[in-house]
């Protein structure tokens, strides 16, 4: 079975890559765009050549590219505000034309609002980045499409010294979740996920996103917590012309699709995310005694059995755009997506104390059906050239359905265990954003304002969790139609469990510019710019919980079906050897909210035509209150109410200095501080697998302070999306979080401000195409970037409380070699309309600690691992696209080890997750 996937896969890749057709006979019309009064480059003008429907966007120097057959055809060349030109053109061999429009006299006053640049594009994107008076990294819809980068987190980790590490999040310049944010469209983001404080980007697919903004350098307009990065996700706005575009498409994975997919189909319309409301507790509980005879459950703890079918997505987005009166607009676009998946896991679980004997030592086998919806809206008016008004709504749900099985041992067992779980999780999260803008006294003041209401909602409806005795110490020799319901330990081994969390997050900004002084007309900028700016923020988060155990009566509750044991515990219920109660304790629900109002100043300064001064403070006023029980509280006791205001006073410096049109210094200082998450303020007990390590919040938290500094050298040497970048940091962290080992019987974390950390590294990048490198034609369809992140970490916990086997150690989750590369080939290999892309992605990290050892064992490290990614799209007219792509084709195995101070190391976790293949086809209409 195994062989005949390879052939198939190798098949796929040979037809990726392999069987083109010759080359077509065709010249290049190349060329540039102007102003014809001032002479100036226009950037985005669309040239189309009308015969053939194909066409080029000019760049930032004006320029255009197309390839055509020899023939004569009709050139038009249009841009808003200017008069739209025809020329009629022979093509016999390359031509080079210089086209100058005229600007329109009637909409002229237009250009200020949709004279727009395509900011999807890498050329306007890395224009925006070397103009901007701060550090600043993007990645576009182009960008995204090419690397076959699926969703915004996908689209974030290709960024420099950005990795994804796990379930435990995105990783910034060694720094975790706490340490970054995310927002969209400037405003904030709730979370969906209720042990993470930053969005899950995984929710937003790549189809809906204009542009990412990455500042990992602090300016005053942002929310002073983070240290690592904000990430900005710019949606897509109104179209220049309606359109309509569909798209299908699906895929499968080399390990897991047409193979046998264990799983708890009980929602209503969980096939496409929703479980409706047969999961929810009051559906699930039949009977007000949980503990009578009858059946107490509508659901069953038996799974069910399928084929994997390949996976599954649907894009559809459209738009238009019109006219309203002498000088008003009206433009929407709406987008719905669509995607499904199959994921298998086979691997290993382990937690061990020091010298490496066990505490949990288990095989594992986890089935995962995983979907993401979104429908965004954006709605825009435009009342007259100096004002407008924006409207944004997004809507995302996140399902995942999975089925885990562990076989194997705990230190309280002399038997093997078997276990099983099955968790269905439903993130939701919706965003409705009002923005708009306005122009005063020839544009030298402007207003941006904005205000956000934002719902997240993540469920956990009816986990079932059972564990067995098996009765033998020779896990090969195990029968799994008889095991005896484990409860020796903890009558909360098996439960079923319901959970539900509501975060409502409420924003808002104002901020007024005034630019003043002399005025550079060929940067467009003048000597003075002055903002001063307010931003609020309060985030409300309830938690609370359910759940009902399985404890032991009378007699042995042996003789049970492991792999289908719903009629096996209904007959020992009502033999009464088992009974049901509920295991709802006193830490069942807690709530959280932060309100924090931030006005903020910044001033920037020119210097003699190339040096710009900025200097700017944020002044943070937070009240943090969480409200909770303890587990040894009564369930009728008050709730203990912990409360922490700041006043955080956060300056930054920074300096750009622009050697020549090519080339510029920027230099940034500045404070910044991180704040607790809500849950790890909040000290309600989770335990992470059955049997394994559980966590617990500290309501005593603090903010840590964090000290930064950043210099970087770029170039831009020609107009064609090349760069080249060098960037030096470092950042020192006082009273960090982190997760720190407690005293207890079992295995059990929480969080403490410790000691001090400090981060010191080197980012380069490169992009570039290879015929600068190689003076030759046939260089000409390549190019190649590259990324390198270079860190060094440290954390010193000396003096403090915990339990940890290190003192000193990197950073949690910090890789010290991080790299991405990327290499594409874009031929002229059909004919006329047809235009083709071949793109390889590949990155790799360093080995990088992913959890700290307590008590004697070491830390566990996640050993480096290289993913390899193919991607190939052809598109006729610019209307029909056909894409296919190959990811993760070295399917690496992914091992954590941990080591011990006797020199030894052991593999803790382990697995492989397939090489995923896809295809898709989109159709443009307008």
């Amino acid at each position: 079975m195994c062989d005949k996937r390879l052939k198939y896969v190798s098949m796929l890749l040979f037809q990726l890559l392999i069987g083109l057709p010759l080359q077509a006979q065709e010249y290049q019309l190349s060329g540039f765009v102007k102003d014809a009064e001032t002479q100036e480059s226009i950037i985005g003008a669309n040239v189309l050549v009308e015969e053939l429907s194909i066409g080029d966007a000019t760049g930032i120097e004006g320029e255009f590219s197309i390839k055509i057959p020899q023939g004569t055809y009709t050139l038009m060349v249009s841009f808003v505000g200017y008069e739209t030109q025809k020329k009629q053109i022979s093509i016999t061999n390359d031509q080079s034309l210089l086209i100058q429009l005229k600007p329109d006299a009637e909409q002229l006053e237009e250009v200020k609002v949709f004279g727009k640049a395509n900011k999807e594009s890498q050329q306007v994107l890395l224009v925006e980045r070397q103009s901007a008076d701060v550090m600043l990294q993007s990645i576009g819809a182009e960008e995204m499409s090419v690397k076959g980068l699926s969703t915004v987190e996908g689209a974030l980790s290709q960024v420099t010294g950005i990795s994804k590490v796990g379930e435990q999040g995105i990783f910034i310049r060694g720094l975790g979740d706490r340490y970054n944010n995310a927002i969209l469209n400037g405003l904030v983001l709730p979370s969906t996920n209720p042990d993470l404080k930053m969005a899950d980007l995984s929710i937003f697919p790549s189809g809906i996103v204009k542009n990412l903004q990455i500042r990992k350098t602090f300016a005053p307009s942002l929310y002073g917590d983070f240290a690592g990065a904000t990430a900005d996700i710019i949606t897509k706005d109104y179209p220049s012309t309606s359109f309509l575009k569909i798209g299908l498409g699906g895929g499968i994975n080399t390990i897991v699709t047409f193979t046998d997919f264990f799983h708890y189909p009980d929602g209503e319309l969980e096939f496409l995310g929703f479980t409706g409301d047969r999961r929810n507790l009051e559906t699930v509980l039949q009977s007000g005694q949980i503990s009578e005879a009858n059946r107490p459950f509508s659901t069953s703890w038996d799974k069910q059995q399928k084929t994997t079918p390949p996976d599954f997505n649907l894009d559809l987005i459209g738009g238009s755009y019109w006219d309203v009166g002498a000088s008003g607009a009206l433009g929407f676009l709406i987008s719905l997506t669509h995607k499904n998946d199959y994921l298998y896991k086979d691997g290993i679980y382990r937690n061990l104390r020091a010298q490496g004997s066990r505490m949990v030592d288990y095989d594992l086998e986890e089935w995962t059906y995983h979907t993401r919806t979104s429908a965004v809206g954006n709605f825009y008016y435009k009342i007259n050239p100096q004002h407008y008004l924006q409207y944004n709504l997004v809507f995302a749900n996140e399902s995942e359905n999975q089925y885990t099985e562990w076989t194997g041992f705990n230190a309280e067992s002399n038997n093997a265990l078997f276990s099983f779980r099955n968790t269905y999780l439903q993130n939701q999260l919706w965003v409705h954003q009002l923005s708009g803008g306005n122009s005063f006294s020839s544009g030298q003041l402007t207003l941006d304002w904005g205000g956000s209401i934002a719902r997240s909602n993540s469920v956990e409806p009816d986990r079932k969790q059972l564990i067995f005795d098996m009765g033998t110490t020779d896990v090969s020799a195990i029968d799994l139609s008889s095991g005896r319901l484990y409860t020796d330990e903890s009558v909360a081994d098996n439960h079923r469990f319901w959970s539900d969390m509501v975060e409502d997050t409420y924003s808002g900004k104002l901020e007024a510019t005034y630019v003043f002084g002399d005025y550079q007309e060929e940067k467009d900028r003048f000597r003075h710019h002055l903002s001063v700016g307010y931003q609020q923020l309060m985030r409300e988060r309830d938690f609370d919980y359910e759940r009902y155990n399985i404890k032991r009566q009378n007699g042995i509750a042996s003789g049970v079906n492991t792999q289908q044991p719903d009629a096996d515990l209904q007959n020992l219920l009502e033999q009464g050897v088992i009974v049901y109660q509920s295991g709802t304790l006193a830490d069942n629900f807690f709530k959280a909210s932060l309100g924090v109002q931030a006005p903020y100043v910044n001033y920037r300064f020119l210097w003699k035509e190339n040096w710009l001064f900025s200097a700017g403070l944020r002044v943070e006023n937070s009240q943090q209150e969480v409200e909770y029980r303890l587990r040894e509280d009564g369930g009728n006791d008050p709730f203990r109410i912990a409360v922490y205001d700041t006043l955080e006073w956060l300056p930054t410096v920074n300096l750009k200095y622009e050697q020549n049109e090519t080339t510029n210094w920027r230099l940034s200082l500045s404070r910044t501080l991180t704040r607790p998450g809500m849950s790890e303020l909040a000290p309600f007990e989770r335990q992470e697998a059955a049997g394994g390590a559980a966590r617990i919040g500290n309501p005593e938290l603090i903010n840590s302070h964090v000290y930064n500094i950043d210099l970087l050298w770029e170039q831009y040497p020609d107009s064609q999306a090349s760069l080249y970048s060098l960037a030096l940091f470092a950042k020192y962290l006082n009273d960090p979080i982190e997760r720190i080992a407690r005293a207890s019987s079992s295995q059990l974390y929480s969080f403490e401000n410790v000691g001090s950390a400090y981060v010191v590294g080197l980012e380069a990048e490169l992009n570039r195409n290879l015929s600068a490198f190689f003076n030759a034609p046939f260089w000409e369809p390549f190019y190649w970037g590259m990324n390198l992140s270079l860190m060094y970490t440290q954390i010193d916990l000396e003096g403090t409380n915990t339990l940890f086997t290190n003192d000193s150690r990197p950073l949690q989750g910090a890789s010290p070699v991080l790299l991405n590369t990327f290499l594409s080939y874009r031929p002229d290999l059909w004919k006329k309309n047809w235009q083709s892309e071949f793109t390889a992605t590949f990155n790799i990290f360093s080995d990088r600690v992913y959890a700290a050892g307590v008590q004697g064992a070491g830390d566990i490290y996640e050993r480096s691992y290289g993913t390899l990614n193919l991607i190939t799209r052809h598109s006729w007219k610019e209307k029909l696209t056909l894409s296919l792509s190959a990811a993760n084709i070295l399917n690496p195995r992914i091992t954590r080890e941990q080591e011990f101070s006797n020199g030894t190391e052991r593999t803790v976790d382990q697995f492989r997750r397939g090489v995923f293949i896809s295809t898709s086809i989109t159709y443009l209409f307008n």
